[in-house]
């Protein structure tokens, strides 16, 4: 496959496929992406920040393309943008350019299973999900909804994946996978222990609303 130049911007956090994302540019070299980025196709790479090297993600790490959806323009130079997840990639080589910010060869990837037989399990996932965002709502007293929740199990996946409280390492071992049965089984059963967690919770904030008193247990009247 060939591969294609892609402006790079290496944040601490992982972009999946479809998700938005809102991002503040401050710095002059990515202010200097964004400007060409935006005139051109309006599109760069999100590449993980590692804690192990500075700025500069490495050959063999994997991305996700952007595109950039909106924008605005601050009276100071900065920008707030909102970008969307296109596909993924992995990185081949940092490759040689005038601009102050990186540059990458890479290579873009897509998952090589069959989506169309994946139902049940795809199910059983938003099942789990449904679960998660319900206890999500009941724990915050205010969150942002996660969207409408795909059925398609490829795009499903990539949903869970993005709206899910997981470390950038799993985010990122997410992205990397190739296999939309591998990564509906990884979710679910991170989905699974998150639930089971979140129950506890769940239930300690319900008893300290009752003041103590379980669901069945009557109120104690002084005669």
């Amino acid at each position: 496959m060939a591969l294609t130049r892609l402006p790079l911007f290496p944040l601490p956090l992982v972009l999946f496929p479809n998700a938005p994302q809102l991002l503040h540019i401050f710095e002059p070299r990515y202010r200097d992406m964004l400007r060409d980025c935006l005139a051109g196709d309006q599109r760069f790479g999100l590449s993980l920040l590692s804690p192990e090297r500075a700025d500069r993600p490495a050959p063999g790490d994997v991305g996700c393309r952007a595109r950039v959806e909106q924008y605005r323009l601050l009276p100071d130079g900065r920008y707030n943008i909102l970008a969307v997840g296109e596909e993924r990639y992995v990185l081949q080589d940092i490759v040689f350019s005038e601009t102050q910010y990186l540059v990458g060869a890479v290579e873009f990837f897509f998952d090589d299973d069959d989506a169309a037989s994946l139902d049940e399990l795809a199910g059983n996932v938003r099942r789990q999900f449904d679960a998660f965002v319900a206890s999500w709502r009941e724990l915050q007293d205010f969150v942002t909804a996660p969207g409408d929740i795909p059925s398609d199990p490829t795009d499903l996946s990539f949903h869970v994946s993005a709206n899910l409280e997981a470390d950038p390492d799993t985010q990122e071992e997410l992205l990397r996978l190739t296999s939309t049965r591998m990564r509906l089984q990884r979710l679910l059963a991170l989905l699974e222990t998150e639930n089971a967690n979140r129950q506890t919770r769940v239930d300690a904030l319900r008893l300290a609303r009752g003041n103590g008193h379980g669901p069945h247990e009557p109120d104690i009247v002084d005669q």
